[in-house]
């Protein structure tokens, strides 16, 4: 949420068009200014005196850049390889800006390469025996500390998949994003009351299940298989819906359901033999 979407919240228009229009002034300056194109990437600062960009590059900034849309569409997942590449000595992100860093790469479907981080990164507090998050990555400074618990909130909401549509969860989206993962399950708290995921998958099926808690409508978007284009899907054991869901469509990476009813409800999600596609 942004400035311009509190004011719209807030009913205050003339606020929300001065922010947003204050936004694209300050992202067109910045990719006008800070991106440098020779290396493909947004380093630390330019000099106006020395008339040069500065040398570093940094994770922090092109996180920053991709997570909250300043760089174009096109140019994102590019900078994020850049900071992701051992190769080029990019400054890397400490466990506060890694929050920053794994929400663009979440957002621009990069799935592997964030579970891939927090593995190597959270990973090592693990190996150490952390029971609490750490200010850095290593052990000299305070070993309980909340600015480093990022994965607490991007694994829920991309890999198990739960994320409001409206304030207050009155409406939410289940659409899980597996990586290399095979099963996940977790609670949401909510105001409605909480929102139970689960899901499962092999090479050929998909399962999840989820309690819509009272007064709140859930958008389920079960991932599908890229190289098969006919499924098999049952709700609650049976091809026929219940009452309280509605079909959407299906695409070539998900199939979309709408449940406007409290309750807990199984989704399965099965690839037919001999349709995978060329």
């Amino acid at each position: 949420m942004n400035a311009s979407g509190l004011a719209r919240l807030g009913r205050d228009r003339e606020a929300a068009r001065a922010y947003a229009s204050r936004a694209e002034e300050v992202k067109a300056a910045i990719n006008t200014r800070l991106y440098d194109p020779e290396r493909g990437a947004y380093p630390e600062y330019w000099s106006e005196g020395e008339y040069r960009f500065s040398e570093k590059i940094s994770q922090m900034v092109n996180g920053l850049v991709a997570a909250y849309g300043i760089a174009p569409s096109s140019r994102q997942e590019a900078v994020l390889r850049y900071a992701l590449d051992p190769g080029r000595n990019v400054v890397p992100a400490g466990s506060f800006f890694a929050y920053y860093l794994l929400l663009g790469l979440f957002t621009n479907g990069m799935v592997q390469e964030a579970l891939h981080y927090i593995r190597t990164n959270w990973g090592k507090m693990l190996d150490w025996g952390a029971t609490t998050f750490w200010e850095h990555w290593h052990t000299d400074n305070s070993l309980c500390h909340g600015w480093a618990s990022a994965p607490t909130i991007h694994l829920p909401a991309y890999v198990l998949g739960v994320q409001p549509s409206e304030a207050g969860f009155r409406r939410f989206s289940v659409a899980p994003n597996p990586g290399d993962l095979k099963w996940a399950r977790g609670t949401v708290p909510t105001p409605r009351g909480d929102i139970l995921v689960e899901w499962a998958r092999d090479e050929q099926k998909f399962d999840l299940s989820v309690t819509v808690p009272e007064g709140a409508t859930a958008d389920v978007a079960l991932p599908a298989k890229k190289d098969c284009d006919e499924y098999e899907i049952t709700v609650n054991g049976r091809k026929k819906l219940p009452s309280g869901v509605l079909r959407g469509r299906l695409s070539a990476s998900r199939a979309m359901f709408t449940i406007n009813r409290p309750g807990e409800y199984t989704f399965a999600l099965s690839a037919l033999q001999g349709t995978a596609t060329k």
